[in-house]
């Protein structure tokens, strides 16, 4: 007599449970490499393309907010200073983009096997951290290009890094359980992100905001993130209440993305 084994969760708030997650790490390294794989598969160019992409963008802010509009970078080489924002938004919008069309792409793996479905949207967050490594390696030859002292707050960058890592995480999965029932946030959020990049100051200080706006801007929490990245590598800027701020959003947006994409999970099969 054949035996069946039925997998279900082993509580009511078992999405919260990493330890699953954890057990299927294999899973989640070969869907990274996977990732990474198919994003440079049969290019010419190839990795080149991640220094290439930062560089041209980063030229073009240049251009519009310090050639054309004029906006101060405290002293700052224009191009370390925006690049010194850049890398941080260029890991978030990477994410994001990326987590929003990770479960739609997935729908044969979720249909046919079980797995956390909760990897999908962090082996993005995981995979995009090697261009990321790239773009801070090119900031960090650019301070020794232009002979800018290593900042004494150097030692908060890791601290940094990781609001970085669950912002990412948190908006992506937020959008990537979002889009498994509204198909039509695949395209709205890559528009999100173009604006996004002009929202937030990536290349001009917090200050060129009028302060009647501070409140409403400083929900977007990749606001104090910049200030901060800035703060701990430039000596740049304060670590003002724009970073406490971020600090909450992150919060909220981890704990309710975790919470969204569990009760979607459980239907995730039958919706997709």
């Amino acid at each position: 007599m054949s035996r069946k084994q039925i997998i279900s969760p082993s509580s009511k708030f078992s999405f919260l449970d990493f330890r699953e997650v954890y057990k299927y790490r294999q899973l989640l390294v070969s869907l990274a490499v996977r990732d990474i794989k198919v994003k440079y598969a049969q290019t010419y160019i190839g990795v080149f393309w991640v220094v290439l992409q930062p560089i041209i963008t980063i030229l073009l802010l240049s251009f519009v907010f310090q050639k054309i509009v004029g906006v101060a970078t405290a002293g700052v080489p224009a191009f370390l200073y925006i690049l010194s924002g850049y890398w941080a938004w260029s890991y978030f919008s990477n994410v994001v983009a990326g987590a929003g069309d990770a479960v739609i792409s997935s729908q044969d793996m979720i249909q046919k096997i079980y797995f956390p479905k909760l990897t999908l949207p962090l082996s993005k967050a995981v995979s995009a951290l090697v261009d990321t490594a790239i773009v801070l390696a090119i900031l960090f030859l650019l301070m020794l290009y232009y002979k800018y002292p290593v900042s004494t707050n150097i030692f908060y960058f890791p601290l940094a890094m990781i609001a970085t890592v669950l912002c990412g995480f948190s908006i992506g999965t937020w959008i990537s359980a979002i889009t498994v029932r509204y198909r039509d946030f695949r395209f709205i959020t890559p528009f999100l992100l173009q604006l996004g990049l002009f929202v937030t100051p990536v290349a001009y200080p917090i200050d060129q905001v009028p302060e009647q706006y501070h409140f409403i801007y400083f929900l977007n929490p990749m606001v104090g993130i910049i200030e901060f990245c800035r703060w701990s590598l430039l000596s740049v800027g304060s670590l003002g209440v724009s970073v406490f701020y971020s600090a909450i959003v992150i919060f909220v947006l981890f704990i309710s993305s975790l919470f969204y994409f569990g009760k979607v999970e459980k239907i995730m099969a039958d919706i997709i």
